[in-house]
């Protein structure tokens, strides 16, 4: 299946930007299919020179501030996702390609693709799920921590490819998939895209390249009509509504799903993001009361509020996953009754006034503000006395905190939400869960 790659890569060389997990992928699949074609692997990260895979004596490696300036416009360049150029690189946009754009290009007809600020993972595991309860051939992909082009080789003509893809991953995409999803827009990742425009505009590259006869499903109608009308005529006019807490066929309004029938799933925003789900399974030809099934069963991802236990009376929930203050909104409005608030990571400069809009309207005990974006939550509502106010300067000095609040036995929630990134002490979202949840477990 080469000859879905642009012919062009048979006389250049191939230059890697960046060497994580994608970056790996990519050098594992092109030094293998064109072994004959001159390597440079192109990273900041002097450590990459001692990386296992880069030991062969023929491979050009390029680390340091400088590590751009052996690339040309005459390179076949695949960048990784995340990698930020300068802004006085002189490399020609064109000449720049991706594993996303590669991937699309070659089985976009196969292809389902969802993004959306929060809840693509939980959405793209639910629609593999769906998909492989009725007995379809289907793989997850993408975003969700498995590179494209790891499965090159396993993809069949009748394969489903759900395609979880990250603002970074469309960044550099000529290509949408015939199926897109777009759950939400919220501003996120602004240090590295500088604008809300900017970083909408890379997400809504999953829809900007369809045809006719392609699928755009989303449910953020208004934004796309108000800010991004050349978008508005490919949105596919949805077959079911959210109505009092349940999704209705708009056709007989007959009801399908209701909010408490979701035995795991938490939230009305979880409920809302099913409906692009059904809209998708219906063009699809798969059985509707299987897919609601499916829907009713299906048990959410780690970190995306998980329930950890119950200590005493306290029960506690790890939402790491929420990065901004609008998912933080979305998780406390799952739970109702929350006294305890975790909040804070690292300070990215978002604009909480919505979440304080919000929390003057919820009844809470104690919130505690984690880190420098908790330091800056804590001195804005310096001034509000209807909750009392916490700093711990990490969460790793939160235990004490938790001794105390369990000693207070109240028949209520502890969550941590932060409504922030974890970099300020934590690898990922992920280890920041994982030790809360450690750290809860001790006590249970």
């Amino acid at each position: 299946m080469l000859n879905k790659l642009p012919s062009i890569i048979q006389d250049k060389r191939i230059v890697l930007l960046g060497f994580g997990m994608e970056g790996q992928s990519s050098f594992r699949f092109f030094s293998k299919n064109f072994p004959k074609n001159n390597f440079l692997i192109a990273d900041k990260n002097p450590d990459i020179r001692e990386h296992p895979l880069l030991q062969q004596a023929d491979i050009e490696i390029s680390t340091g501030q400088n590590y751009l300036s052996s690339i040309s416009d005459n390179d076949f360049i695949i960048k990784s996702p995340g990698i930020k150029l300068p802004e006085n690189c002189k490399l020609n946009h064109d000449s720049i390609f991706s594993q996303t754009d590669l991937f699309i290009q070659a089985f976009r007809k196969q292809i389902i693709g969802v993004t959306g600020t929060k809840g693509k993972s939980t959405t793209s595991s639910l629609l593999f799920k769906i998909l492989s309860d009725q007995n379809k051939k289907a793989i997850l992909i993408g975003n969700i921590g498995k590179p494209a082009l790891d499965y090159w080789d396993k993809i069949e003509d009748d394969t489903f490819i759900v395609f979880e893809l990250s603002a970074h991953q469309l960044e550099y995409t000529r290509f949408s998939p015939t199926y897109s999803i777009l759950l939400n827009l919220f501003p996120e990742h602004l240090d590295y895209f500088k604008t809300e425009n900017n970083y909408f505009k890379a997400k809504l590259n999953i829809a900007k390249f369809q045809s006719e006869g392609e699928f755009f499903f989303c449910n953020q109608t208004e934004l796309i009509k108000e800010g991004f009308s050349f978008l508005k005529d490919k949105i596919y006019s949805s077959n079911y509504t959210l109505i009092n807490d349940s999704i209705k066929r708009k056709n007989d309004y007959k009801k399908l799903i209701h909010i408490d029938e979701m035995l795991y799933l938490k939230g009305l925003h979880q409920l809302k993001n099913c409906i692009p789900i059904l809209n998708l399974t219906n063009i699809l030809g798969l059985n509707e009361e299987l897919t609601l099934e499916s829907i009713r069963n299906f048990k959410p991802l780690p970190h995306r509020i998980e329930f950890i236990g119950k200590i005493k009376k306290l029960q506690f929930y790890n939402d790491s996953i929420s990065t901004i203050p609008e998912a933080s909104i979305e998780a406390l409005k799952s739970l109702k009754k929350v006294d305890y608030l975790i909040l804070g990571g690292l300070d990215r400069k978002l604009n909480y006034q919505k979440l304080y809009a919000f929390l003057e309207k919820f009844t809470l005990n104690t919130i505690f503000f984690i880190g420098p974006a908790g330091k800056r939550m804590f001195d804005e509502l310096a001034n509000n006395s209807k909750f009392k106010k916490i700093h711990i300067e990490k969460l790793h000095l939160f235990e004490p905190h938790l001794e105390n609040i369990i000693q207070e036995n109240k028949n209520s929630i502890c969550l941590l939400s932060p409504a922030a990134a974890s970099y300020d002490e934590f690898k990922n979202f992920e280890e920041r869960g994982d030790y809360f949840r450690s750290l809860i477990e001790k006590f249970m």
